[in-house]
């Protein structure tokens, strides 16, 4: 961080400090940071030098956790979040309706809140929303204080705990590329109907290549599945866990966009690529239709 930035960030601690400062003031002094230097204040939490900004800002997972999420932890891991984090503001900036910190956001699958305290560089904590399936990622969220709207959700989703329309954008890192076909169908439609027309899911996949650096699988299996993702453009390798109404959700999944299209009544393909520094992620972006959802 450079020495400008380190300013910024002791000026907030010094006004927190000294009181009457609320959360969405110091986020607003803390956004004149750019998107890398607030990542890493927040990756730091609590920090002892900040002790103001500690008891106020969500505390970073330990370790442990990330990695047993992410596969990686820390400052190895933010590059690939912060890449993600600013394809999808791009993707908001080409496609949008309205200032990003004007819009509704879910974070569909949010784990641990990796990338919704990112997103707290953009929006103020009313305009963030994160749901996740399992309920320790929710709890993990909460008691690090990640300041929210927090709500466990179904493995198979019927619907989602939000009114119709409430979102502009949805974005769902590392989701699709677990989900079987029916858990993938039920929630794109689950999503659907709680965005506005008009609003975006932006959302990752991956590709076929994908099968080639899985571990664990023997050559038959893998040819298996690429045969299964050139034939039925979705390859899924489920994981050993129990069945939610006769469907084990969770696994490996590879895909085409033309299949994620098919699995996504009521939206639109608008535009994909690929994350450089996370080359197994294609991002889509999906924007839904008049008169659906």
């Amino acid at each position: 961080m450079s020495l400008q930035h380190a300013d910024i960030v002791r000026d907030t601690e010094a006004a927190v400090a000294a009181g009457g400062v609320p959360l969405d003031a110091t986020l607003r002094m803390l956004r004149r940071l750019p998107l890398d230097a607030f990542g890493e204040t927040l990756l730091d939490m609590p920090d002892p030098a900040l002790p103001a900004l500690s008891g106020l800002l969500p505390a970073m997972a330990s370790a442990e956790t990330q990695q047993a999420f992410t596969g990686a932890a820390g400052r190895t891991l933010l590059p690939e979040s912060l890449a993600f984090v600013r394809a999808l503001m791009a993707v908001w900036q080409r496609l949008g309706t309205r200032p990003l910190a004007e819009a509704k956001i879910l974070d569909y699958g949010c784990g641990y809140g990796r990338l919704l305290r990112l997103l707290l560089h953009a929006a103020d904590p009313g305009q963030l929303f994160g749901c996740d399936p399992w309920d320790r990622a929710i709890d993990l969220c909460r008691q690090d204080r990640i300041p929210v709207d927090l709500q466990v959700t179904p493995y198979l989703p019927e619907r989602l705990p939000y009114p119709a329309g409430s979102f502009d954008l949805v974005y769902a890192f590392s989701v699709f590329t677990h989900t079987s076909r029916r858990a993938t169908r039920q929630a794109l439609a689950a999503i659907r109907a709680a965005t506005a027309p008009g609003g975006l899911l932006v959302a990752t996949i991956r590709p076929v290549v994908y099968w080639n650096v899985h571990a664990g699988l023997t050559p038959e299996d893998r040819q298996q599945l690429e045969t299964a993702h050139a034939t039925d453009g979705f390859a899924f390798r489920p994981h050993k866990r129990p069945p939610v109404d006769g469907d084990i959700t969770y696994g490996d999944t590879s895909m085409t966009v033309a299949a994620l299209a098919d699995l996504a009544p009521g939206w639109r393909v608008m535009h994909e690529e690929i994350l450089p520094e996370s080359p197994f992620q294609r991002i889509v972006s999906l924007q839904a239709t008049e008169g659906s959802g």
